[in-house]
């Protein structure tokens, strides 16, 4: 953990975030995540809809009715004086009509599509947490990043204050200039402006990640335990990409769903047929003389004329699969390319990395020489303060290379699918 944050932390009630933890709250707990479950179950909803009109229905039906006369006429049948009721004026009636449908192509065409459509939608909220994922890594690696170059510049600080205070103990003993003083003062000067700056950046990437994953202010970085990788088979991680990556899982339910589309418009010049029965339950039985009647049978329906409306979806439909068909030929190659790219990019970090560590050391033991002749009187305050700078370039880069190097790892998962 940084100078900084033991500065600005409370220990004891500071929430430790590894980079694990990080990826795992902004995929749970950023709007974006939120967004992206609301849209898959739209797309559950829309599933189910489509599914629904497979299903037995049953609808149910009361119905009052007053009229401003009764109309009755004496029965012809019995000689009794009594009469048949053919309108009441106060009719009372109870219904219940049963649906079930025997032959549905063209529904069962369009439940199909919808199925394929959630699909999708699942596929792309997996997209979009793996985004996330990456987001995270990278604002997670400018936390650390920048709480690190907080700590270098922090013991240049006490280096170069040193450094002055032993050019003031030299110009009373006649041994250094007051240029060389005024020197030490700038460069304690100078310290102190890039700590300050390195205390704002590290604010800042500390309030971006615990607003991309739902942190308290106080949390306290963990550190990074996955083990350095060191051999890759891209054949084998092109093949994962094209088999578990989000966006072509998407191509490919689109792409089911156009094709079950395709097939509903064909469906649609096939008949529907479907059983009925219907019970009712009525305090006018009128001519029937039955207060409760039913009636079962089976309807087909066949549409004969729509206006062209078919042909139409037929022509929808087709263009949308030669689109689907497309995308996903596109997903795959830039699945493909992505691979390649992404391995590149580690490989390089990784070397940048090495590089990196040996410039630190190369300049840390410059440093030390020029220290040393500094002392013997062989160096100026001049080859000190380049010394310095170039330990601070250097551990700069490292820093830098070695982000690089965490955030290419995570680039290889995303490409393939196995970011989350």
């Amino acid at each position: 953990m940084s100078l900084l944050c033991f500065l600005a932390l409370s220990a004891s009630a500071a929430t430790t975030v590894s980079l694990d933890d990080a990826v795992a709250r902004a995929v749970a707990d950023s709007p974006e995540a939120t967004v992206a479950i609301a849209r898959e179950d739209i797309a559950h909803a829309d599933r189910a809809a489509a599914r629904s009109a497979l299903y037995p229905q049953l609808v149910g039906q009361l119905q009052y009715q007053h009229f401003d006369s009764q109309i009755e006429f004496p029965n012809p049948f019995v000689d009794d004086g009594s009469m048949i009721i053919l309108q009441k004026q106060d009719s009372l009636a109870l219904s219940a009509t049963a649906t079930q449908v025997l032959f549905t192509p063209a529904t069962i065409a369009r439940s199909a599509a919808a199925g394929a459509q959630y699909d999708a939608a699942m596929a792309q909220h997996d997209g979009a947490s793996q985004d996330l994922a990456v987001r995270a890594v990278a604002a997670w690696v400018q936390v650390r990043q920048t709480g690190e170059y907080a700590d270098v510049v922090r013991a240049l600080l006490d280096d170069a204050i040193a450094k002055r205070d032993l050019m003031l103990l030299r110009r009373s003993a006649e041994a250094a200039t007051n240029l060389d003083v005024e020197r030490s003062e700038v460069t304690v000067a100078d310290m102190r402006r890039q700590l300050i700056e390195a205390g704002r950046a590290y604010a800042d990437a500390r309030g971006q990640l615990a607003l991309l994953c739902g942190l308290p202010q106080d949390f306290e970085m963990g550190t990074p335990t996955e083990a350095p990788v060191e051999t890759r088979d891209e054949a084998a991680l092109i093949e994962r990409a094209k088999s578990h990556r989000p966006e072509v899982l998407a191509a490919k339910a689109q792409l089911e769903a156009a094709k079950a589309g395709r097939w509903g418009v064909v469906a649609d010049w096939s008949p529907t047929v479907s059983a009925v029965g219907n019970v009712r339950a009525t305090n006018n039985p009128g001519l029937a003389g039955k207060a409760t009647i039913w009636y079962a049978g089976i309807n087909a329906s066949l549409p004969i004329l729509d206006g062209g409306l078919r042909f139409a979806d037929a022509e929808r439909v087709s263009a949308q699969r030669s689109m689907a068909e497309a995308q996903l030929e596109r997903a795959e190659l830039a699945a493909e390319e992505d691979v390649r790219a992404a391995l590149r990019s580690e490989a390089a970090a990784g070397e940048a990395l090495t590089v990196a560590t040996q410039q630190v050391e190369l300049a840390k033991a410059a440093k030390s020489l020029v220290e040393a002749g500094f002392d013997n009187g062989t160096a100026t305050f001049v080859d000190v303060q380049d010394a310095d700078d170039a330990v601070l370039q250097a551990e700069i880069g490292r820093i830098r290379a070695e982000g690089a190097v965490w955030q290419s790892r995570w680039q290889v998962r995303r490409v393939t699918g196995d970011a989350t």
